[in-house]
């Protein structure tokens, strides 16, 4: 929980858990532009096979959509050649 429900609004808390969310796209981003092809191939396939890891791209809340985008950006240019699992839910 992010917050103490005596002390902290049911919107505060969202606030911080979409926070916390989009923090987490932009950490993921930032080891993966870090990595060797051969390692990001290798150590998040299921992953990127997850439906609930894209289900994000069409959130409600602006900054984690943007988060999500960068992760793809960063995939698309870290890992060009190769067809990266669910991708079609951008289109959803």
């Amino acid at each position: 929980m992010l917050g103490d429900p005596r002390f902290t609004s049911k919107e505060d808390m969202n606030s911080k858990y979409l926070r916390v969310v989009s923090s987490s796209y932009y950490a993921l981003a930032h080891i993966i532009s870090q990595l060797k092809e051969d390692a990001l191939s290798k150590n998040y396939k299921d992953l990127f096979d997850n439906n609930n890891f894209w289900a994000n791209l069409s959130n409600d809340n602006s900054l984690v959509r943007k988060s999500c985008y960068n992760l793809i950006g960063v995939l698309v240019n870290k890992w060009p050649c190769k067809n990266i699992g669910s991708v079609y839910f951008i289109s959803k």
